[in-house]
């Protein structure tokens, strides 16, 4: 089984308790236990329901997120390269 964590926004009218989802789900990850889910989403700049409050749009968080994890992908490469010359 996997966990897979989205993010869509939602138009919410509490006073008429109307809400409708306004556009698809975007797909941020998956993982392989719901604990992992829970720490990815605990890593997000802000718990999801105040991040939709920041975004213009959904784009702006995925583009975000890529940019986070290419950077992270560099880290671990970089580190990767160092442990690998201190070894020879």
């Amino acid at each position: 089984m996997i966990y897979k964590v989205w993010i869509h926004i939602e138009e919410d009218d509490e006073e008429k308790d109307h809400y409708q989802d306004i556009e698809e789900p975007q797909w941020l990850a998956e993982f392989d236990s719901l604990a992992e889910a829970r720490q990815y989403v605990e890593t997000l700049p802000h718990k999801p329901a105040k991040l939709v409050d920041r975004l213009s749009e959904s784009t702006d968080l995925l583009a975000g997120i890529a940019d986070m994890a290419k950077n992270a992908g560099k880290q671990v490469v970089a580190n990767m390269a160092a442990i690998a010359s201190a070894e020879k």
